[in-house]
Formats: structure tokens, sequence, C-alpha cells
């Protein structure tokens, strides 16, 4: 094949020779004597190479040529061309003419046009002026580039001498991609088929020993170690062989014991194996094969100890094929170093503390996507700087400098990990901000290090912090409240806002939710979502919390629990809370002037009266309540104010059936152990009675019978005191709310019966069924 290729190689070159003296100057006949002024070179048929006057016989002798040329140009059309002809797709890019005419027409066209349209706005003697210098451009630009394809096309009865130019550099090209295929196989035979044909090595020993003894003695070592197994080793050169590595290796760590460093915490030498341990991260085995100094350890086991039980399952964190990577790495490192237990550690201790903060990294981004999601943000994690920055209790922000819809996440602690580079043999450190004390750690030497947990001792320690700074800040506004600290893994605080608070329901309880770090809040008297409660709780977690807002929002909660009170205390009674949106409208320019903070109380027995309690904070009484009766019949309210505690509760029913009214002028005093829920009480049973009487005194007015009526009243009344003297004389003395008055109308449930009896008769005379007394 590579004869065949050289054959046609010489071929072409032969037929490039023939062509270029054919076509070149130096196929006229040769002159008689060269000038000797100076010659030219020409290629001849022959050599290639041949002297050629230089002189006006030259010039003439082209002259000629071309006239030849010219008249024998169908002549040489005729002739065969020795050089191959070029593929359709291997010469120069080519563009027929009448296109390029056509193109050129077509411009001229659109610049004749575009020109015409121009020159119609131009009517001024300034527009006469640019309309002359447009056309004397075009004219110009066109006579130009019709000028050049005259050019071409003149060219173009010449531009057949070119073609031997493509067909030149397309027969060079073909001889060296010709060139190229015959090493290319010279190279393929030589690596695959010639590989077999190779001469076996000739046997010189065995062949003397047969011309010379006639008998073959030597047998090859190949069918020994086949057929042949090698005789074992007995326990006791084992012992003595493993008892003599054990020394080596004891030796050769001696002498390297300077430079070995203090994290290889234990040294196991046994069986000719030395095993070096560095807790958390790696665990190696190396050997000596010789008792020479120049002998190289030999690396073989590595172990990475490093874990992750919360991702990886406690499966191996390193592939195989990186393991043995790695060996092979350290293998090279080793027979290199001058002192290789040193060289083995730092490259080892190294690729653990970058698969450790790795390990860090992909528990955090399972938090921050997780669990603990929109509440920590990785802000930095570099593998060079092997640095890892979390940020803990975000808070979220919109800034102006952001596009709508984004939000800025700030955190308020932030958590470094780190590879300290002035220490290179110690682990990851962590570094808080702001620092603290007893802040959370990782324990790199048990190997299971964990992200959660050292983010669940910082948030412990971050929630102490937090709580005492609050405890602070409220004691600061209010230095006489009663603040205790409660729980010790979760802490809180409790606040007794109200000096006869001993439920625990009472108590306000602050405390710092571990995850976000925001305050918590819960009073549970009231709701969850209690917005009184909440807004403390936002107060608290505001960096601009003030004493003054501190001592509203305390106000607020003191009289929300009063208000609860209040509304337990009024549930047995014949009374119904009624919200101020379901009152008349015009009630409420009666109720204009009265606080905010109230409730209203429906009697249910009579519709049209209402009790008003409102509450007001006070420094004395802590929540002062007032008491006011609103009567509302036929479009028209009337606001009683009760504000004199005393001629509410003492009032002798006879003057309040001759007034016909309820206005409370008697003054007794009233025992002062009574309470307030228990005063609201009495307040409602007694205002009940008044309006009971009063209906009574005016159903007995419109029968027109109230003298005679008035005589079997009187007797009722005065069986009713009488009875409330014998039990008050009976009644002991240490009972809350007992006083001067008597215990069936101070109490609401003793009066309940007497009440009840009183109504029965309030009935039957509105029914007509009593007559006469």
């Amino acid at each position: 094949m590579f004869f065949i290729k050289l054959g046609i190689s010489v071929t072409l070159s032969s037929q490039l020779r023939a062509a270029l003296a054919a076509d070149s100057p130096a196929a006229a006949p040769p002159a008689v004597s060269p000038a000797p002024s100076g010659s030219a070179l020409s290629l001849d048929q022959s050599s290639g190479i041949s002297d050629v006057p230089s002189s006006q016989e030259q010039t003439v002798r082209v002259s000629e040529i071309d006239v030849k040329s010219e008249q024998s140009s169908e002549s040489e059309d005729e002739t065969e061309n020795p050089l191959p002809v070029v593929p359709p797709h291997c010469g120069p890019q080519t563009i027929p003419l009448h296109m390029l005419l056509d193109f050129a027409v077509q411009q001229t066209y659109h610049e004749i046009t575009v020109l015409a349209e121009l020159m119609q706005r131009k009517s001024t003697d300034q527009g006469e002026q640019e309309r002359k210098t447009s056309l004397l451009h075009f004219a110009q630009g066109t006579r130009l580039q019709y000028v050049r394809l005259v050019a071409l096309v003149k060219w173009l009865r010449v531009s057949k001498r070119m073609d031997i130019c493509y067909s030149i550099d397309y027969l060079l090209d073909l001889q060296a991609q010709y060139y190229i295929d015959t090493a290319d196989r010279l190279v393929a035979m030589t690596r695959g088929d010639l590989e077999m044909a190779r001469l076996p090595e000739y046997h010189i020993a065995p062949a003397i020993d047969v011309l010379v003894l006639g008998t073959y003695n030597r047998m090859p070592s190949k069918i020994k170690e086949a057929y042949i197994p090698p005789a074992k080793i007995t326990p006791r050169e084992q012992k003595n062989v493993t008892t003599r590595l054990n020394q080596l290796i004891e030796t050769r760590l001696s002498r390297l014991s300077t430079g070995i460093p203090p994290n290889i915490k234990e040294i196991h030498i046994a069986n000719g194996i030395a095993t070096l341990l560095v807790p958390g991260e790696f665990e190696i085995k190396v050997t000596l094969l010789g008792e020479t100094e120049m002998i190289k350890w030999q690396l073989l086991n590595v172990k990475i100890l490093v874990e992750d039980y919360e991702l990886g399952m406690g499966l191996p964190l390193v592939h195989p094929l990186q393991m043995n990577q790695i060996h092979g790495l350290l293998q090279t490192r080793l027979d290199v170093s001058a002192n290789p237990i040193k060289e083995a550690f730092f490259f080892l201790h190294s690729f653990c503390v970058s698969l450790q903060l790795d390990v860090l990294f992909c528990q955090t981004s399972r938090l921050a996507a997780g669990r603990l999601r929109e509440n920590i943000t990785i802000e930095k994690y570099d593998t060079k700087e092997r640095v890892l920055v979390v940020g803990y209790w975000v808070k979220r922000s919109k800034s102006k400098k952001l596009t709508v819809g984004q939000v800025k996440y700030d955190a308020q602690y932030r958590v470094q990990i780190y590879e300290d580079k002035e220490d290179k043999r110690g682990g990851l450190k962590v570094r808080h901000f702001p620092h603290a004390p007893q802040l959370g750690k990782l324990d790199c030497d048990a190997g299971m290090i964990s992200m959660d947990r050292l983010l669940s001792d910082t948030f412990l320690v971050r929630c102490k912090e937090r709580v005492m700074r609050l405890r602070r800040i409220i004691e600061a506004a209010e230095p006489l409240l009663e603040i205790k600290m409660t729980g010790f893994s979760i802490p809180s605080l409790q606040l007794a806002l109200l000096p006869d608070s001993t439920a625990t329901e009472e108590m306000l309880t602050v405390s710092v939710n571990s995850f976000c770090g925001k305050v918590l809040c819960d009073l549970g008297m009231l709701e969850k979502d209690h917005e009184d409660v909440l807004a403390f709780g936002r107060a608290l977690y505001s960096s601009h919390c003030s004493s003054e807002t501190i001592r509203s929002y305390l106000k607020k909660l003191r009289v929300a629990i009063v208000i609860e009170r209040y509304r337990r205390s009024v549930k047995a009674l014949p009374v119904l809370e009624r919200k101020e949106t379901e009152l008349n409208p015009f009630v409420k320019e009666v109720l204009k002037n009265s606080p905010q903070t109230r409730i209203v109380l429906q009697y249910l027995r009579s519709e049209n009266y209402y009790l008003l309690v409102s509450f007001v904070p006070d420094d004395e009484e802590i929540v002062s309540t007032n008491l006011q009766l609103l009567e509302c019949e036929e479009g028209r309210a009337q606001l009683v104010c009760l504000d004199n505690e005393e001629e509410l509760y003492k009032m002798p029913v006879r003057d309040a059936l001759r007034q016909g009214t309820i206005s409370f002028t008697d003054e007794t005093r009233r025992h002062e152990d009574c309470s307030r829920e228990q005063a609201l009480a009495f307040a409602v049973a007694t205002v009940e009675d008044r309006i009971t009487y009063m209906y009574l005194a005016g159903e007995l007015q419109k029968k027109g019978k109230m003298a005679s009526s008035r005589t079997l009243l009187l007797s009722f009344l005065l069986i009713a005191i009488a009875l409330c003297a014998v039990s008050a004389a009976y009644a002991p003395r240490n009972i809350r709310g007992v006083g001067d008055v008597p215990s069936m109308f101070f109490s609401p449930f003793r009066m309940m019966g007497k009440r009840n009896q009183f109504y029965g008769l309030f009935k039957k005379i509105r029914s007509n069924e009593v007559v006469d007394y």
C-alpha cells in the first residue's frame, strides 16, 4: 500500500511539472546563449529549472507567447490537462455573472427611486443646488460601479489561466493527505499486526546442554510457579518476622517522634502494622517491607471517621473510588516526604476538615429548607477559605432600594464556623456574633458533628439572655411589679398584674420562641389571639420599646383581666352581655362621653334597662369601676350614674315605691371585705329589684287602687324586713359581703326567692288577676 501511494505521488509530481512547463514561457524554444547581465529561473519538463535571459528578448518572447496563446486558445482547450480536476466543493467559491449584474441593476434602480423622492421636496434655490450635487454623486458612483463590472468582464477572458493554480493547490493537498494516510497505516500495522510477528527469544542455555550433554536438565521457572506451590511459612518464622517488623517500626517512629503531631492520640503497633488514630477524623495503617533505611513506608489502609447520622444515616461519606484515589495520592506523598507521618497527618487532616465543613453546610441547607425555614440563612460558604457563616433569628424587612415583592432578610445573630489558618493542626472552630458565654460548640472529636445540636444549644443561651434583658426592661418600667423566673430548659417570666392575683391563669407569661426569637405573651384568662396581649409581645420584640409603652400595655392588660373577672361573675345572674353595635343608634350619642373600655349588661326580665360597667386605669386602685344605668324606651334614652355605691346598696324600698323612679339617696356604710365581683353581682340584683318595684308601683297606680294595695305591699315588706333581721342576727360575721344590709338583699342568690315572689305578683297585676286589697 505504501509503495502504491508513493508511486501515485511521483506520478502526480511529474504531472505538476509538465503542467507548469506547458503554461510557462520556458515552453518556447530556448535561446542560443544566455545574456551575461542576468537571468531568471523557470521550470523545465526534465529538470524543472533553467536559465532564461531577462533582457529585451524575454519581453519579445512573452509577447509572442501571448499572441500564440490567443490564436490557439481553442486548441489548448482540446489538449489534455495533466492536472487532476478539482471537485465542485473543493475549489474557491464563485458567483454567476448574471446574478452579479442583477444585483448591480437593482441597486441602481433603488438609488434612482430614493433620489427621485428626495428631489421632490427640494424646491428652493438652496434645494436646487443640493439636487445638482446629489445627481452628480449618483452619476459618479454608478459610473464607478459599472466600470468595475466592465473590468471584471475583460478579466474573464484570461481567467482560465488561474484554474491551473486551483488544480495545483488541490494536487498538493492530495499528496499531503497520501503521506498522512501512509504514516497512519504504518503505525497501525506496527502496533497491531506486527506485534504478534516478533521472533521468540532463543534459549541458548538449554541448546548448549542438549548439544554437549545430550540431556535437558533445566526447566522454565514458569512451570514451577504454576504447578509447584511455595513452601509455607512456619508459625515460628511468622512470629519472628512480625516481631522484627514491630522493632523496625518502633525504631523508625522513635526517630520521627519530634515531628509527629499531637492530634494523633493513639499509635498501636501489632503484627508488623502501625495504626495511627486521630479521633473524629481518620485512621491509617502503615508498615515496612524491609530492614534498610531506603525502604519507604507502605500505606495499607485509610479509614475516614467523619460521619453524618442526620443526612447520611451513618453510611460512608466518601465513595470507594475516591478512597482509592486518596490512597494512591497519599502513598506518592509518603514516598517523597522526609517525615511521612507528618505529611500523612496534614494531608488527611485537611481533607477531613473540608469534609466536616461540607457536612455542616448540607445540614444547614436542609434546616433552612425545612424546620427552620425563614428563620436561618446561609450568608457565606467558601470552600477555599473554609468558612461557613449562618445567620439565625432573621427579621424580614422591606427596603425602597429593592424591587416590588422582594424582602430583605437581616439576621440578628450569627455563628461562624471556620478553620484557623494560623493553627493548621486545629480543627473547625466556632465564633458567635455577638459573643456571649456558654454558647454552643462543635464536638469534632466524636466525629458525629451536628448543626442542629449547635443551633439548639445556641438558641437556649440566646433565649435566656433575651428573657433576662426583658426582665430588666420591665422592672425599669414597673419597679413594684412582681416578676418570677420560671422554667429551666425554656425560661419564661411570670408577671402578677393585680395584687390579689393568685390563680395561674391571671399571670402574664412572657417567653421567647427559640426558633425565630420572637417574644411570646400568654394570659390564660384571655384568648390566645387577644389584641392587647399580641400587641404587648410585639412591643417587647421591637428594638424601640420605651417605658411609657410598657406601662400603657400593662394597664390595658389589667383592665382586660378585671373585665374578664366581671364577665365570669355575672354569668349566673339574669343579665346578658350585649355588644354596643346591637344597641339602637341614638344610644351611641348618650354613651359618647363615657369611657371606651366598658361592658353592657342587659336585664333579661326588663329588656329596656342596661347596666353599663366602665373601667378606667387608676394609680391607686389599679382599675376603677363606674356603674351607669341606661333606660331605653320609645326612642328615648336616659342615663343614670351610680357613682355613689352606698346609695345603690342602701335604700328603703318604701322610698323607691313612693318616688316611682330609680333614684338612690339614702346613705349607709358598706362592708369593706366585699370584693368587686360580689359588689357588681349585688348591684345587678339590687337594680333589678328596684326596677321590679317601680313596675309594681306603676301598675298599681294605673289600676287606681294604690291606697288599698299599699297596705298589702307594706305588709309584705314588713314581713320581709322581719325575716331579714332574724337571718342577720343568726348569720356568721366572717362572711364576705355581710354588713348592715340584710343578707337576703345583699346576696343576689339569697334574694332570688323573694324577688321571684314579687315578680309573680307583678305578673298577676299586669294580667288583672288582682282586684283589690
